[in-house]
């Protein structure tokens, strides 16, 4: 995968986020990317969502969390907000902390 963007994260938790356009939403696909960064031995989870300065509107999630894997949660239009919250909770976020995820922060990945 060629076309990725990687930025720090600070809030809701300290790690990492990359940005993955050109990756199927596959739980698969997701693993064997990050171990051919040597990252799949850490708690990590994909989040495929829409939003617009509001609620989630789309979110599909899925991940692995002290070695158990959760998801996939998907939710859409009034869905896609509570769908957001569960994937958040099952990573070991409340609802207070994942209101304050970066990526939904307009300019976060910068220009695209």
């Amino acid at each position: 995968m060629t076309d990725h963007v990687f930025r720090e994260l600070e809030v809701p938790f300290k790690g990492s986020g990359i940005l993955t356009p050109e990756m199927t939403p596959s739980f698969d696909e997701a693993l064997s990317y990050l171990k051919s960064l040597g990252a799949s031995e850490h708690d990590w989870m994909f989040i495929d969502y829409s939003t617009w300065a509001g609620p989630v509107e789309y979110l599909l999630a899925f991940g692995v969390r002290d070695n158990e894997v959760f998801g996939p949660f998907e939710g859409e239009d009034e869905d896609g907000e509570e769908a957001y919250l569960v994937a958040m909770n099952a990573f070991g976020l409340s609802e207070k902390d994942a209101v304050a995820f970066a990526p939904f922060a307009r300019g976060f990945w910068g220009a695209l």
